[in-house]
């Protein structure tokens, strides 16, 4: 009986598979015939599209830079234009995003949410969904020129030699060092304002540090480029918290307080862990004064890190 049941339920299935893929034959000769109008295509979400564009590049970017990119999705577009179909997205209303997002956030970020806005309208005309892209030409109507903000021209280092060089820098360097290069790698501090990072400083619920410090020859002083507010990758910033919280263990444990991310470490001693490792990652010259560690973190960051 229970035989029975299952080859009549098996045969259902197979009828009604049978009934739908002949219904979808007869559809497709309709409309080959002009018998019948195809039904208009779904508009497209700025948020639908934004996902296709990730996953459609994301084997040729690196892991960091598509988690860059989807944290710039995820926290400053999708809230203000995600929920919009393409053509209801102006260039007055990307203007508008990018220009509240000036306000609140470094030029950096506003380069990087530009470019990512115009990478997703172009990955949506090249699939056939729009025509135009609202993001071309803005960023000039919204920051002002480089040569005002106050940059020095980038001289990086590639994004491979970057990750070589962490690379080795996690496998021989002791203690929290890894991290300081991480660091500076990822944030465009200097090595002084890097040692001189405090918790309280640390905004981790916004990505961002205060830079209101630098430690010169073991002495506390005001940063050389200023105080500022700078964006830290969310990656960066889950890996500071997980040392915060570890550090935070080890005082209780020692009855004491911290206020430092990296107390006790000296710019001299950064400079010899990291001539160590060198050999590991030839042919960098990462003490050399030209180079001056600029390195490439999906954007470029301008490090002025030994000297």
């Amino acid at each position: 009986m229970r035989t029975l049941c299952h080859n009549q339920l098996f045969s259902a299935n197979l009828g009604s598979r049978s009934f739908n893929q002949a219904i979808k034959a007869g559809e497709l000769l309709a409309l080959k015939l002009g018998l019948l109008q195809a039904a208009p295509e779904k508009e497209r979400l700025l948020s639908e599209v934004a996902a296709e564009w990730l996953g459609l590049n994301k084997q040729r970017w690196s892991d960091t830079t598509h988690e860059r990119y989807a944290q710039i999705v995820r926290d400053f577009i999708n809230p203000r234009l995600g929920f919009l179909t393409l053509s209801r997205i102006t260039r007055a209303k990307v203007r508008e995003v990018l220009t509240e997002t000036a306000k609140i956030r470094a030029a950096k970020t506003v380069e990087l949410a530009h470019a990512v806005i115009s990478g997703i309208f172009t990955e949506a005309i090249d699939l056939g969904y729009t025509n135009e892209n609202p993001a071309t030409g803005l960023l000039r109507k919204i920051l002002p020129p480089k040569r005002k903000r106050n940059q020095t021209r980038p001289d990086p280092f590639s994004m491979a030699d970057r990750d070589l060089m962490l690379e080795a820098a996690r496998k021989h360097l002791p203690g929290s060092y890894a991290l300081i290069l991480e660091t500076l790698a990822f944030t465009g501090m200097r090595l002084g304002e890097c040692l001189a990072m405090r918790r309280d400083h640390l905004d981790l619920a916004n990505n961002q540090y205060f830079v209101c410090e630098s430690i010169r020859r073991d002495k506390l002083g005001p940063p050389k480029n200023g105080t500022r507010l700078i964006d830290v990758p969310e990656f960066m910033t889950k890996r500071l918290a997980a040392h915060v919280t570890a550090m935070r263990k080890e005082a209780l444990e020692k009855g004491g307080y911290v206020a430092f991310l990296f107390p006790g470490i000296q710019q001299n001693a950064v400079r010899l862990v990291l001539k160590r490792a060198c050999p590991a990652v030839p042919p960098l010259t990462l003490l050399n004064k030209k180079s001056r560690l600029q390195l490439q973190a999906g954007q470029f960051t301008n490090l002025a890190v030994f000297y």
